[in-house]
């Protein structure tokens, strides 16, 4: 299932959203060794001034996010636990997923797209 054949009104246990997500490629020294690998999000950062910040990534692969289940606490806001998977842009799975969890208002803001604009500059 993708976000558009879910009602996203009612979250409940099963529940799968899939979007696009960017992916920067980057060089890590580890020690002697430098590995490269993409990496979940839009790192590169260029600005000509203080209003004038643009992220770029380098590809996009996707992320899906699996309701486990939601919970209203008596005295705070609904919460969704969920469960994360990033795929790379060449399809692979990117680190393995963990339960988390946040407010509802912020997960249907997250499945919906990514924080914030960023270009896509190819390699």
């Amino acid at each position: 299932m993708t976000n558009e054949t879910i009602d996203t009104a009612a979250l409940e246990h099963g529940d799968v959203f899939t979007r696009p997500h960017p992916f920067t490629w980057v060089e890590e020294g580890r020690g002697d060794l430098t590995v490269e690998r993409w990496r979940p999000g839009a790192w590169d950062i260029t600005a000509d001034g203080p209003d004038s910040a643009i992220a770029a990534c380098n590809g996009l692969g996707s992320v899906t996010f699996f309701v486990v289940s939601t919970h209203k606490p008596p005295g705070y806001h609904e919460r969704v636990f969920f469960k994360r998977q990033f795929f790379t842009p060449d399809g692979k799975a990117y680190a393995p997923s963990r339960l988390m969890n946040c407010v509802t208002r912020k997960f249907k803001r997250d499945i919906e797209k990514f924080p914030f604009p960023f270009e896509l500059v190819e390699l």
